[in-house]
């Protein structure tokens, strides 16, 4: 009874001590800075994409989403929402990177950007993808991190250098940023082991379906000769995602760290090469900071005499709220990533149910149904004008553009559905609405009069079909235009 009750005293002192532990700011500033400018790149393409996807004249029908889906209208964002709004709100959220950038209000701001992030995802739900999720979890997380303390602008420009030997002895409570650094492991960890679930992973061949999909930057340039070092690449992968938080949350110093660096930034920079992904890669190459933020200090100290001794941090009751806050939120995270493994279903939609209204929807199960969601395809895009023998062969991607979100468009005429789960009684409803606003989004970029047939050859890969010898599957798709305006057939 005795040595039980020593353990537990053993236990709660350790877990205070965790709890009170300091960090360097240093480092979470930086990883601060980093988010910014993944920001500034990612409202500046989401701008350029409203007409296509956050219009109500775009390419989502956003209304069958809502009717369909009721946990979608939990959203300050409704319909009847002109196009201008979205501009203006990625404007702002635009506005407010630079304001992460240089330290201003950087609780403030990365909560403002986050409800406007959250809130456009779940208007465009239908085409929401890995980028999205990560991009509004480490916002959410900037709200919790004890950022802002150091690299600020305004400090620089008052006290120019002298405030150089500050920032490198400032520490902060450490806890939300532990919570983060097991949150990315976990991503990490879910995202290898689930991969062994997939047959398709485990005969070397998921690699290759990947890097012909819709959303790679090459999808005709792999071909069947090339499954030999894909399949090495294919194990590699897998390996690398379930080694990377052993390797990462090894001591400090230790051979085993700088392994899972070394690691880490090739198999991100590997997928943004290879895949229109790169937001969310770049987020965990920017997380490589906060890991290793002992080592970078000790190099970073070493150039400032006189800065052994550090600064006593001014922490409030607040920044102990924060960290409560930070232990409940991971904890909820990790849990509501596994609601798709049988024996952790209940209590994973339980934690499901409590984020959702908070604004977080996280899946880290990637390719992990490439088994059964995958294809290839082949389009040919030819216009007819109206009163004109000559046909024109038009570039595909001049009506569906190459990206994810447009992928994920073509995806529903195709009957593939890699996020959402679409009743079949509905899918010939969606697929027709789909069909209707591609068309109009091409006579509106083509311009004229006459009509557009655009065909695809589509592919399903599996093991025994590598080679895509089997019959594929023909789709057709017919518009008549009028002065850059889809109509019924004129004639």
């Amino acid at each position: 009874m005795v040595y039980l009750e020593d353990r537990i005293k053993t236990i709660c002192t350790k877990l205070r001590l965790w709890f009170f532990h300091e960090t360097w700011a240093l480092p979470v500033d930086i990883f601060r800075i980093l988010v910014g400018v993944l920001c500034v790149f990612y409202y500046f393409f989401l701008f350029l994409e409203v007409r296509d996807f956050s219009s109500p004249d775009g390419l989502v029908s956003h209304e069958f989403y809502l009717e369909h889906f009721w946990w979608l209208n939990i959203n300050l964002i409704q319909p009847g929402t002109p196009t201008i709004v979205f501009y203006v709100l990625i404007a702002l959220a635009w506005i407010g990177s630079w304001a992460i950038i240089t330290g201003y209000r950087t609780k403030l701001v990365a909560g403002i950007l986050f409800l406007i992030t959250v809130c456009i995802q779940r208007w465009n739900f239908a085409v929401m993808f890995v980028d999205d999720g990560i991009m509004h979890l480490a916002l959410f997380w900037l709200v919790l991190l004890p950022a802002g303390k150091t690299l600020v602008l305004n400090e620089w420009l008052k006290e120019g250098k002298r405030c150089l030997s500050k920032w490198v002895r400032i520490k902060v409570p450490g806890v939300a940023v532990s919570c983060l650094t097991f949150n990315i492991c976990w991503a990490y960890l879910i995202a290898g082991l689930t991969k062994l679930t997939s047959p398709m992973w485990q005969e070397g061949v998921a690699l290759y379906s990947i890097l012909i999909l819709p959303i790679s930057r090459m999808p005709y340039f792999w071909q069947p000769e090339h499954l030999g070092i894909l399949k090495v690449a294919n194990y590699a992968a897998v390996i690398t995602e379930i080694a990377l938080p052993f390797l990462l949350l090894s001591p400090k110093g230790s051979l085993r760290k700088w392994l899972g660096l070394i690691l880490q930034i090739p198999f991100h920079l590997g997928i943004i090469l290879t895949l229109k992904i790169p937001f969310a890669n770049f987020a965990f190459i920017a997380s490589s900071v906060l890991f290793f933020r002992e080592e970078i200090m000790e190099a970073i100290r070493k150039g400032f005499e006189g800065s052994k001794a550090d600064l006593e941090p001014k922490v409030n009751k607040k920044a102990y709220i924060y960290s409560a806050i930070a232990i409940v939120f991971v904890t909820l995270v990790c849990l509501s990533t596994l609601r798709r493994i049988p024996p952790f279903k209940p209590i994973g939609l339980f934690a499901t149910k409590v984020l959702w209204p908070v604004g977080i929807s996280q899946d880290y199960r990637l390719f992990d149904w490439i088994d059964r969601t995958n294809y290839h395809m082949v389009q040919r895009a030819i216009f007819y004008p109206l009163g004109s023998t000559q046909p024109k062969e038009i570039k595909p991607t001049k009506i569906i553009p190459r990206s994810v979100r447009y992928a994920l468009i073509l995806a529903r005429v195709y009957d593939v559905y890699w996020l959402l789960h679409i009743p079949p009684a509905l899918k010939p409803k969606i697929e027709k609405e789909t069909r209707r606003r591609i068309g109009k989004r091409a006579c509106r970029v083509l311009g004229g009069s006459g009509r557009l047939i655009l065909e695809t050859t589509i592919h399903h890969i599996t093991p025994d079909n590598v080679e895509r010898k089997k019959r594929p599957r023909i789709d057709v798709m017919s518009f008549w235009c009028l002065n850059g305006k889809l109509v019924d057939n004129p004639l």
